[in-house]
């Protein structure tokens, strides 16, 4: 589920080529050391994570084909634990990576230049959950995890609004360790094909603690096992059960099962007390006269669609935005 289960985003600024384009020499020479460095560090972490995942229950999760993509993944990530030691190796990587990838940008029919991934498309207010939709893989498997709608991978809790909004989600610092951190939206949805923001349908002081809660998450490693029994590690869509819940004091999220599997699905988080205040799907681009503010970033719009305040989108770097699961 970007879906629930690995929180490592490889990622590495190069304008030259989009995460299904080949990759070269040149455009590698491009990615600054450090940058080199984390890939590395989130590499090996990944693949420890998958073959953590393929030795315990939750492998009840993937079908046939994600079982051998997962092999045929942890073959893969295998082969670069020292991904810098030359630029032939880090291009390779990328390419091979990009075999990895289930499409562009539009291939779920929301246009990938759409502001809405670089910038909120609504007011946000704290407590609102965001759900996204991923270019790789493992989006289209873990999605089919959630029993009724299959249509997102991921989810993350706001904990801030306003025009540069702060979420809780999972994400791999330095050292590739990956847990729960502030975020920027861009992370979440710069690199998604399909979004949606629900709110709470309560009380405002609920749907703040809602955010209270999910602050609480900060620092805690990502569970890849998807273990409703330890309390040290968590998944995102566990997070925001446990955030939702105890906001509410009573069971708003449940779970679901999978033969003896319980866990908590994507859609499970928004099936019950919730309203929906914006969906990619219906999203529509900002007339011409409603970005000509030279203000930065694209145009912010509220729920009912209406404009909040302008502004121009700008051109972005394209970045490649892998996320194997998570």
């Amino acid at each position: 589920m970007r879906g629930e289960f690995l929180g490592v985003v490889l990622a590495a600024a190069i304008p030259a080529a989009g995460p299904t384009e080949t990759v070269s020499a040149a455009d590698v020479a491009m990615v600054p050391e450090e940058v080199v460095k984390e890939l590395e560090a989130s590499n090996n972490v990944l693949v420890r994570e998958m073959r953590e995942f393929k030795a315990s229950p939750a492998m009840v999760l993937l079908d046939e084909d994600g079982r051998r993509t997962l092999d045929r993944a942890i073959a893969f990530f295998g082969r670069y634990r020292r991904i810098g030691r030359s630029p032939e190796e880090l291009v390779g990587f990328f390419n091979g990576l990009s075999k990895l990838v289930g499409g562009r940008p539009g291939a779920e029919g929301v246009d990938g230049n759409a502001t809405w991934r670089y910038s909120p498309p609504c007011n946000l207010e704290r407590g609102d959950v965001v759900l996204a939709r991923s270019l790789d893989v493992w989006s289209d498997y873990f999605a089919r995890t959630s029993l009724r709608d299959k249509r997102f991978s991921h989810i993350a809790v706001v904990l801030s609004g306003g025009r540069d909004p702060v979420l809780v989600e999972t994400g791999d610092g330095p050292d590739g360790e990956t847990r729960f951190m502030k975020r920027k939206w861009e992370d979440v949805c710069g690199g998604s094909v399909d979004c949606a923001v629900y709110r709470y349908d309560g009380d405002s002081a609920v749907r703040s603690r809602i955010g209270d809660e999910a602050e609480k998450s900060l620092g805690i490693m990502f569970d890849s096992v998807f273990d409703l029994k330890t309390k040290k590690r968590l998944y995102c869509a566990e997070m925001v059960r446990n955030a939702v819940n105890a906001a509410t004091g009573r069971e708003t999220i449940g779970t679901s099962k999978k033969g003896d599997f319980e866990y908590v699905a994507i859609d499970d988080c928004y099936r019950t007390g919730f309203v929906k205040v914006f969906d990619a799907r219906e999203w529509k681009p900002p007339r011409q006269e409603e970005v000509a503010n030279p203000l930065p970033g694209p145009a912010l719009h509220n729920a009912s669609g209406t404009k909040a305040s302008g502004s121009s989108a700008t051109n972005r770097t394209t970045r490649i935005r892998i996320v194997p699961m998570h």
